[in-house]
């Protein structure tokens, strides 16, 4: 067994396409590719590191990202306001 793949996850190995001229096209509010790496890791970690979910873990942290930048400005709307 190797343990050194064992704490590697789809996204640490390049599994998934890069992203980031379809992020770029839809505008600034969209995480990047490395963001969205980054939350799907933590995912994955948090999840107990489980074989067979990286498209899962990734779609999810990008779905969690796009809803988070959605939210901000109407955020800083709120705080300029006060």
């Amino acid at each position: 067994m190797d343990h050194d793949k064992k704490d590697q996850s789809a996204v640490d190995s390049g599994h998934f396409p890069d992203t980031g001229d379809a992020t770029a096209a839809q505008g600034a509010a969209s995480p990047t590719y490395d963001e969205i790496a980054a939350r799907a890791h933590q995912l994955w970690l948090e999840q107990g590191q489980p074989h067979g979910c990286d498209e899962q873990h990734w779609h999810q942290a990008e779905q969690e990202l796009r809803a988070a930048a959605a939210e901000a400005p109407s955020e800083r709307a709120d705080s300029a306001q006060a």
